[in-house]
């Protein structure tokens, strides 16, 4: 859980074009899933579930407003980790920003359920996504926005 009294600093990571990606390995009674219509509540649940929205209701209204009208690019650059029985339990999102005309890809949403952390989860799906980051962009620097407590 976030604990949202601490400071938190701006941070920007980069993986840099040229580097390799290592392949993405899920634990055996979990695989990956492409967003599909719908998926939205998931997102929300899985967000809110980590303290990055105060409930599932403002996640997704968040996510309704910013993303959902990108339905088919949500298709490509959204992916969710799920268990055996289908529930949804880790999420990543790939998406851009802009420096002036210049669209760059970055990391926008990584969240796992704390329930499922610690089982090498978060790692697979950044990995998986990367690897779909550089299907849909090519080879380029990607970036990641993040508040770090210092």
């Amino acid at each position: 859980m976030l604990d949202k009294s601490i400071p938190y600093h701006n941070i920007i990571m980069c993986r840099k074009s040229g580097v390799s990606v290592p392949q993405a390995i899920l634990p055996e009674g979990y695989s990956f899933k492409n967003f599909s219509a719908g998926d939205e509540i998931h997102w929300a649940e899985i967000e809110a579930s980590v303290g990055e929205f105060a409930s599932t209701e403002e996640a997704e209204y968040y996510f309704k407003t910013e993303y959902l009208p990108f339905l088919k690019e949500l298709e490509r650059r959204s992916i969710f980790i799920e268990t055996v029985k289908g529930e949804k339990i880790a999420t990543f999102t790939i998406w851009w920003n802009y420096s002036g005309n210049l669209r760059i890809p970055s990391v926008h949403w990584v969240a796992v359920k704390p329930e499922y952390q610690g089982l090498g989860l978060g790692k697979a799906v950044v990995l998986k996504g990367i690897e779909k980051a550089l299907s849909i962009e090519g080879d380029r620097d990607i970036y990641l926005n993040t508040d770090m407590e210092l």
